[in-house]
């Protein structure tokens, strides 16, 4: 019985695995979303960046 080849067996999950992402959006769009998370673009804005530039603290005992 011949062995098979680490190399083909990789190959034949790989076109698998694109196969299914192809025929399956839902799974195709959370492994898109997924992979932007880990990679830390997932399109939503940075928390620490948004600024108000009308913003004034009001600061009480000052007086009126």
């Amino acid at each position: 019985m011949p062995k098979i080849s680490v190399t083909a067996v990789v190959v034949v999950l790989a076109v698998a695995a694109i196969g299914y992402l192809a025929f399956d959006p839902n799974a195709a769009r959370d492994v898109n979303n997924w992979i932007r998370r880990q990679i830390g673009t997932s399109g939503a804005p940075d928390m620490k960046e948004i600024r108000s530039p009308n913003y004034t603290p009001v600061v009480p005992g000052n007086g009126l």
